[in-house]
Order: structure tokens, then sequence, then C-alpha cells
């Protein structure tokens, strides 16, 4: 099992005008390219590209807004048992909301929102574009390197399952 990292983050408003304003607000500060919003839930997404751990915004059912984070684990199920255990409380029970991701919500002893992603499977790595024989033999203790970077980082698969 990975260690858990942060792997998403969302702006909630109570309302659409308000997660139009926030997309608007979001996007003239940051500079961020607010994707169009989802026509069922009217929620927006910003790449990872732009943000660095991709995220999203939009209205919630609750009519309160909130900012969270999303910890990206291999069983939220668990992680909500331990929530529990630890003197937390289950907001949202492990809910599937693609065919290949799941989300959760727990309160902290605090009363703090926190999310739990869990997205699988991961994508497959990107291939490195063809090089002539020389620069691949320039190159491949670079590439290695890079590998060695960038293995174990686990938020990958979750910024690209929203």
């Amino acid at each position: 099992m990975a260690t858990p990292t942060v792997g998403w983050w969302e702006v909630i408003l109570p309302d659409k005008a308000g997660a139009d304003k926030a997309r608007k607000f979001y996007g003239d500060v940051f500079g961020w390219k607010v994707g169009a919003a989802d026509p069922q839930f009217d929620y927006s997404q910003i790449s990872s590209k732009e943000a660095g751990i991709g995220g999203g915004i939009g209205p919630g059912p609750s009519g309160k807004a909130y900012v969270t984070f999303y910890v990206t684990v291999d069983d939220p199920d668990a992680y909500l048992k331990k929530v529990e255990r630890a003197g937390g409380r289950t907001a949202m029970p492990t809910t599937p909301i693609t065919p290949d991701t799941t989300i959760a919500q727990f309160t902290d002893p605090s009363g703090n929102l926190i999310g739990l992603l869990k997205a699988s499977p991961p994508p497959a790595p990107r291939k490195p574009a063809r090089a002539t024989a020389a620069k691949r033999r320039t190159t491949t203790k670079r590439k290695t390197t890079a590998k060695k970077r960038t293995a174990g980082r686990s938020t990958t698969h979750a910024r690209r399952a929203r």
C-alpha cells in the first residue's frame, strides 16, 4: 500500500451563482483555465497542469461553502473505520462518482471536512517520444533517473480521475 497523499481539492459554494463567481475569481486571480461546468452537477475541473494537483469548483448539496482536500487511499472504507476509531466521524460513505473512482468524506475531531479518493486503475505510464539510436544511448541514464524521481507518486492517477 502506497503512502496516502493529497490527490484532489475542491471549492464548494452554496449555489450556482456562487460557483460561477468562484470560477471567475480563481481563473482571474491565478490564471487557471477552469473547465466547462459539467451539466449534471455544475462542477468545473481545474487541470493538474494548471494547479499542481487537480481540483474542482462547484455548488454543493448542503447549501454551505467549504474548501476541502482529498487524500488518495487504496481502501476508503478501511480508512473511514480508522477515522471513527481515532475520534472522527463519517460525513459521506464511500460513493462511486465514475466507474473507476470512489470518494468518501469525514470530519476530523475539530469538524474539518476531509475527503478520501480511490481511483483505479491508475493510467498507463506515458511512453517517451521515439528517439534516434544515438539520442537513446545518450539519454538512457536521464530517463532512468527521471523514473526513479517519479516512482511512488500516487497522485498522478487521482489527478486524472475526475
